[in-house]
Formats: C-alpha cells, structure tokens, sequence
C-alpha cells in the first residue's frame, strides 16, 4: 500500500540558510496536503531540505521559518516551530518541541515529551528526554543526558558524560561535566563549577 504523503515541498519557496559547518544549503518551505494534528489542507509550513528531514507518518511538523536540514529527522508526533534549527544526524520525535530558536545539531536526539527552547542548544551525542526541559541559553553537549522531569536554563551547560535526571535544576552560569550526576530535588548554586565522580543529590 502506497503511503500517504502528507506534504509537499514547495520548490518556488527556495531559501538559501547558511550552517557554519555546513556552508550554503537550499532549504524549501512545505505545505499540508491532508489534515492532521493541528495542521490543515493548504497550510504552510517551515523549511526542510529533502522529504528525508520530515515524516509523512504521525503528526509531527515543522511550523514558521525553523529550518531542518542535512540528515536531520523530524518524526513521530514531534514539533519544531519559531526559527529553530535542527542540523547534521540529528532526531527530534515521539511528542518532543523544539521551539523560539533551539538549535538542535550533530547526533543529539530529543524524544518523549522533551521540549527545548529559547537559544537553548542540544549537539554531539547528547539525549534529552522523558519530560526534560532545556531553556534560555542553556547547552547540553558531548555524550550528556537529561532526563526524568529535569530543568536546565540560564546560561547553564552539561557536557562530557554528565547527567541531570528526577526533579533536578541547573540554572543560571553553571558547568556540569565529566561524570557528574545530578538527581533527586537538588537545585545547584549560580556560578559553579562540577567535574569528576560527583553524585549531587
């Protein structure tokens, strides 16, 4: 049985975005072929680079003027509005949102109800997952998780093979990194720097 697409790209609707890594890329806009989610016939949609960055299948979309190209994937019943950016082997899927301008880059993945937004970026081989929050400027990177109903914002950024679960908070100007795990209700101090083994809880 032939799959039903849900869209069409729109090759008159061509944009030219320039990655650093990446260099120039021909971006084009989408339009709704079929009802879905909150999506209608006719609707316009943001930009992807080939059908690959999107999926027919479920409700996922990708609103306003975010941007996913490379072999970035959008699927599942995901959602990337704003002028957010999700680049290189990246995934964004099951009820995730990428949203004002999260950058989303490399092979990091954000799934389950997961949300990024505000400047906040996800790259390298991090995770963001469950009911994860990543927000303001915050950056999560290397091979980091965050998980559980986990909160990181400000300026704060989560690196090397840290992770940050339960109802933990990093907020403000603060690095977490190495294998550092932060958990339980736990909410670190501004301006802080963590490494090594610790178990912050």
């Amino acid at each position: 049985m032939e799959q039903v697409k849900k869209y069409r790209i729109l090759k008159d609707e061509k944009h030219k975005h320039r990655i650093a890594v990446a260099g120039l890329l021909n971006l084009y806009r989408i339009q709704a072929l079929i009802d879905f989610g909150d999506v209608k016939v006719g609707d316009i949609g943001g930009y992807v680079q080939s059908e690959n960055n999107l999926s027919h299948e479920g409700n996922a979309w990708i609103y306003d003027d975010a941007v996913v190209g490379l072999d970035a994937k959008v699927y599942g019943n995901a959602i990337v509005r704003g002028k957010s950016v999700i680049m290189d082997n990246a995934e964004v899927y099951d009820n995730a949102e990428i949203f004002v301008r999260g950058y989303v880059m490399g092979y990091a993945k954000i799934y389950g109800n997961a949300k990024v937004s505000g400047y906040a970026s996800v790259s390298e081989n991090a995770k963001v997952y469950e009911n994860a929050k990543i927000l303001g400027c915050a950056s999560v990177k290397g091979d980091a998780k965050v998980y559980g109903n986990a909160r990181i914002s400000g300026d704060a950024r989560i690196y090397g093979n840290a992770e940050v679960f339960e109802n933990a908070r990093v907020l403000y100007d603060t690095d977490v990194f190495d294998n550092v795990k932060v958990h339980g209700k736990v909410r670190l101090p501004d301006k802080r720097i963590f490494y090594g083994d610790d178990d912050l809880k």
